[in-house]
């Protein structure tokens, strides 16, 4: 027997393939959002503190390089 009209045997498959994927997608971004800041702070970690370890040198180079002359 064929699924005639809208009978909710018939609906229910696509609907929940529907919503499966919908929540993989929403696991992802939940996923996405916990690991992706952390990961951004370590690797601008490094460079921070080269920067904040050789500051006198950064600005002494960068003023020596503003004077005319």
């Amino acid at each position: 027997m064929g699924c005639y009209g809208f009978r909710s045997s018939c609906a229910a498959y696509p609907l929940s393939r529907f919503q499966t994927k919908l929540n993989k997608g929403v696991y992802t971004l939940i996923i996405a959002t916990l690991i992706v800041p952390p990961l951004t702070i370590l690797a601008a970690l490094p460079a921070t503190l080269l920067y904040l370890f050789m500051q006198r040198w950064f600005i002494s180079g960068l003023a020596s390089g503003a004077v005319k002359g």
